[in-house]
Parts: C-alpha cells; sequence; structure tokens
C-alpha cells in the first residue's frame, strides 16, 4: 500500500482539516525517508510556485526520490513559461461550446472559480475542469473566465490552500478525500464531524 504524505509550508495551513500523519512541513519531508522503500505518493501544497520556490522545490525532491508527486516539476514548468496562453489558445471547440453552453445566463462578463483535482462545483463546467486538469495538474487551479463575444479563458494559477474560505475548504476537503480515499475535511468547532480520517485498503492512485 502506497504512502500518502501532504507537504505544506506551515503547519497552520492544514488546520482547517482533519489531522494525518502524512502531513508535513516542507522541512519534515526534507528528513523523512520511506520505510522499506514503500511506494509513495505526495501532493505538494507549499505555497511558492515560482521557479525553486518551496513549492516547485518540493515536487523537483519527490521526484528524485522517485516519489509520484502532484503537481509534477513539469506541471510547475508550465506556468513559469509561457505554455499556458498557448494551451488556454488549443483548447478544443467542444469544449469551449460546452463552456458558453454553461454560461449561457451568466451575466456577469468575468467569472473566476477554483478546479479542485479536476473537479468543480459547477456541475455544467465538469468537461471543462476535467480538461484543464489534464493540461494543468495541480491541487487547486484558479480560472478566471472572460466574456467578449464568446467566454475565454483568461488566466490560469494556481490556487493555495492557505488562501481558501470556508466554503472552499469544504469542496476541496471533499474533492481530496475522493481522490486519495484518505484525509477529510475538520468540520468548524460549533457542528459535528460529518467526516473522519479513514484509511482503507490498497487504493488506486493512478491519477498521481
Amino acid at each position: 500500500m502506497a504512502k500518502l504524505i501532504i507537504v505544506v509550508d506551515k503547519a497552520q495551513d492544514w488546520a482547517p482539516f482533519h489531522q494525518y500523519d502524512g502531513v508535513m512541513t516542507l522541512p519534515a519531508y526534507l528528513k523523512w525517508s520511506a520505510k522499506n522503500k514503500q511506494r509513495t505518493r505526495v501532493i505538494n501544497l507549499c505555497r511558492q510556485a515560482q521557479y525553486l520556490g518551496s513549492g516547485y522545490y518540493c515536487s523537483l525532491l519527490a521526484e528524485a526520490r522517485g516519489h509520484h508527486v502532484v503537481p509534477s516539476v513539469r506541471a510547475f514548468n508550465k506556468f513559469n513559461r509561457h505554455e499556458i496562453a498557448d494551451i488556454a489558445e488549443e483548447i478544443p471547440g467542444t469544449i469551449l461550446t460546452q463552456l458558453n453552453k454553461a454560461l449561457i445566463d451568466e451575466t456577469n462578463s468575468q467569472l473566476t472559480f477554483n478546479i479542485y483535482f479536476g473537479e468543480t462545483e459547477h456541475k455544467a463546467l465538469k468537461k471543462v475542469a476535467g480538461y484543464l486538469f489534464e493540461a494543468f495538474a495541480v491541487p487547486i487551479l484558479r480560472v478566471e473566465l472572460q466574456k467578449k463575444l464568446n467566454w475565454q479563458v483568461k488566466t490560469l494559477k494556481i490556487g493555495s490552500v492557505h488562501k481558501l474560505n470556508e466554503q472552499e475548504q469544504n469542496l476541496f476537503g471533499n474533492t481530496l478525500e475522493r481522490y486519495s480515499h484518505k484525509i477529510w475535511r475538520v468540520e468548524p468547532t460549533n457542528r459535528k464531524y460529518k467526516y473522519d480520517l479513514a484509511v482503507l485498503g490498497p487504493v488506486d492512485l493512478c491519477c498521481l
């Protein structure tokens, strides 16, 4: 069974979620080593995505160790180069058609939303979210859409878990639970826990 590691810059970044022994800061991950060559999956939630920032360095280290990590170094490189604009311009017509149909009643000319591991709360944008996650496999992808004659992808950015509000934390936690089958979000202290930590049997994490 693979070991799931979640790496954050600061321990408080994980404060809204249930405690899990696989959550660690980047310095702790630097010192950590898998037991008996155990397969390791890493979800990198470090804040700094720029070249040689903490997030980039975490994924670079993970890949050097043979760990399966999201985001990959290649994903970070896309954001540090000019591939975002290129891929945004190459979104298939079928996806753009789906996007414009989904937002046909939208009165605003701009719309910003998050994609968590390829999922979004906007069900009508499911195909768009899936396509963008395949192109930019990051835990949180912040998407800004703009409408001129038609809706277009204006900007794509790597989102940060420490900047999520309570509703977004809930969406992120639920999606992460489905993605990894290991982590559940902590409910606010004035509510009963809806989810708890669960470690299941062997999980196929082929998407990592």
